[in-house]
């Protein structure tokens, strides 16, 4: 196993409980990428899991779990620069903008 810190980024489905301040009443589900620097996918998996739920969210899937190779990523550089702003050992969990739908679902 690396030792390295690596930065890792997942795409999550998430039920919005009652825990969470949402300005959206109708919201009741959420899409989300997560971005953390863990040292493993499986360490990714619990900081995210951990904030998620901490925040008051019951995690409903993840997706397209990835390394972020920070040398060659492809994200643009303004982009990827904000992520790792918010990134640090203090708070190694980040959320990109939570994308809601109703309690309906995507077509209502």
């Amino acid at each position: 196993m690396r030792s390295e810190i690596l930065v890792w980024t997942a795409a999550y489905e998430v039920l919005i409980t009652d825990k969470v301040e949402e300005d959206d009443s109708d919201a009741y589900g959420a899409f989300v990428n997560v971005v953390a620097v863990a040292s493993s996918s499986a360490h990714f998996r619990e900081l995210a899991t951990a904030a998620l739920e901490e925040d008051g969210y019951q995690i409903l899937g993840m997706e397209d779990l990835q390394e972020i190779d920070l040398h060659n990523s492809g994200w643009p550089d303004d982009e990827l620069e904000l992520v790792m702003k918010d990134l640090s050992a203090d708070n190694p969990v980040s959320y990109g903008r939570f994308n809601t739908y109703p309690k309906d679902g995507l077509d209502a």
